[in-house]
């Protein structure tokens, strides 16, 4: 009988215990922050390429508190995070602008806005909590965010939510703009502020068509809930609740109704844009009405734009009665809204 013969290889597996960087300190950038020697710190580490201890340094320079280091952490965090960015220059990055809110010098605000909205999320974070600490200690930095913000800058925008309070007061202003990008700005803003003194401001523009998506978000941050029917039909509207505005359909149409016999253009479109987005029964009529009698191009726009038969026919009567020609492109509308999209 054959033998049969077998090799038994023995394995040994080694775990190796990981060591946390994170918790080892750099003994130089140690000595040297003791040693408050900021030069050192800025020369040795930050204006060489990341690696180790860099963003060590970077935490040591902002609890030094010594000026000399902002145009050094400035001009760090200027310089582009490319995707490929090893974590030591993440890290870096993030504790330069955190630093620069420690140092809380206004000359940091412009590199501080400009990563507000990083692809980098603990980038994003750190310059929102440094431009947050400079505007505690310097206020009229809001003025200088303003100027962008009034340009609808989403830098701008992200920072005076970071900044919190201290913005309130001017977003709540904003809030009356006859631009409504700004509006809509604002109550972006409001929301992430989170303070309840906007309630009040804040429902006053639930019936502003173009901000009222975010209005309605920021009141429910807020924890507002509607007490009338009408605020109430105007939150569903502003949270794009279709089902139920169409559930309660006598209640919605009363509401819209009574605004659309208002003197206020505003309010009249907004009527006009709600009914078209809930797409309601046994209104198309009322809104052919509307065109005959009070109907401009945008709003004979909107309808030929909506997905209904009878206001698309209606439109096209109109806009051939003043003289205009009709044409179909493959254009989207910025005013469209479609029948039922609510």
């Amino acid at each position: 009988m054959g033998k049969h013969y077998i090799i038994i290889v023995s394995l040994l597996t080694l775990t190796l215990g990981a060591c946390n960087l994170d918790k080892v300190k750099d003994s130089q950038v140690q000595r040297l922050a003791a040693e408050k020697n900021v030069q050192g710190l800025v020369e040795n580490y930050i204006k060489k390429p990341a690696t180790f201890g860099t963003d060590q340094a970077a935490e040591a320079l902002g609890n030094l508190g010594d000026k000399q280091a902002v145009e050094p952490l400035v001009t760090l965090l200027n310089t582009p995070v490319k995707s490929s960015a090893s974590s030591a220059e993440i890290k870096t990055h993030a504790a330069a602008a955190l630093a620069l809110g420690k140092l809380k010098d206004t000359r940091a605000v412009k590199a501080l806005v400009a990563n507000v909205k990083h692809p980098n999320r603990a980038i994003a974070t750190a310059a929102k909590t440094g431009l947050k600490d400079i505007a505690g200690a310097n206020p009229k930095i809001i003025n200088q965010l303003l100027v962008d913000f009034k340009k609808d800058d989403a830098n701008a925008v992200a920072a005076l939510g970071a900044i919190g309070k201290p913005a309130l007061e001017p977003m709540l202003a904003a809030l009356k703009e006859p631009d409504a990008r700004m509006r809509t700005n604002a109550a972006s803003v409001l929301y992430d502020i989170g303070d309840q003194k906007a309630i009040k401001p804040l429902t006053k523009n639930l019936t502003d068509l173009a901000s009222s998506p975010m209005v309605g978000l920021a009141l429910e941050k807020l924890n507002w809930q509607p007490v009338s029917e009408v605020d109430k039909v105007y939150f569903l509207i502003a949270k794009r609740k279709g089902d139920e505005l169409r559930n309660n359909w006598e209640m919605t149409k009363s509401v819209l109704l009574k605004d659309l016999a208002s003197n206020d253009p505003r309010t009249i479109d907004y009527a006009l844009y709600s009914f078209i987005g809930i797409g309601g029964k046994d209104t198309t009529q009322t809104l052919v009405n509307v065109l005959k009698e009070q109907g401009n191009k945008n709003l004979a726009l909107t309808y030929l734009n909506c997905g209904e038969p009878t206001l698309e026919k209606a439109a096209y009567d109109w806009a051939q009665s003043k003289g205009y020609k009709v044409i179909k492109t493959g254009r989207k509308e910025q005013t469209s809204v479609k029948w039922g999209s609510f």
